[in-house]
């Protein structure tokens, strides 16, 4: 059971800090939904999980947003895994197609175990990530996000986003956030609705 606890932990730590940081900027609609295919490996136990998240962003005027993400994976072995945050951040241009954005957040993980006491733990996120256009319709962006949870502890999460622009208002996102606690495959599809 201790080993299950521990896994537990560990996925609920790694989801979250992983979890979708918008990717925002001066010349970029701030305003979107998104919808996303999960994949993630746990170190550890070697154990994966699939599921899907839904994100959204709102702009608060021309250098400010507020975000939020849910999420569901399935672990099997009757472990399911919800994932959320809530939070707001800033964004300002360096340079022509590149920006910097910044992101504080409330997270929460909660696991759904068959036969096993349920998990939920809670804290804060910093993230800080760079945004960059590197053609008419394929965008870049990589950062760093720090979590901090009340049981779990605290990792630092790496990223790399690509985004690919299908349509005006329709973006294919493909990325990867990993730490030494595992790594999550995100493929999904951002609708935006406009600056």
């Amino acid at each position: 059971m201790d080993n299950m606890y521990r896994s537990i932990q560990t996925a609920v730590a790694l989801l979250i800090v992983s979890a979708a940081t918008p990717a925002l900027a001066g010349d970029f609609d701030y305003n979107y939904l998104e919808a996303g295919w999960l994949h993630t490996g746990l170190t550890s136990d070697h154990e994966t999980g699939d599921g899907f998240d839904v994100a959204g962003s709102a702009a608060l005027g021309a250098n400010y947003h507020a975000f939020a993400q849910v999420g569901d994976q399935d672990f099997g072995h009757g472990f399911r895994l919800y994932t959320y945050e809530v939070g707001a951040g800033f964004n300002r241009s360096l340079a022509s197609g590149l920006d910097l954005v910044g992101n504080a957040s409330y997270v929460r993980g909660q696991n759904d175990v068959h036969g096993a006491p349920n998990f939920t733990d809670e804290g804060w996120s910093l993230a800080m990530q760079l945004r960059g256009q590197l053609a008419e319709q394929v965008e870049l962006d990589g950062g760093i996000k720090y979590t901090d949870l009340h049981q779990a502890g605290s990792a630092t999460t790496f990223n790399i986003d690509g985004l690919f622009f299908l349509a005006k208002n329709l973006t294919a996102i493909a990325g990867l956030s990993f730490n030494d606690q595992g790594n999550v495959l995100r493929l999904g599809v951002r609708y935006s609705f406009g600056n």
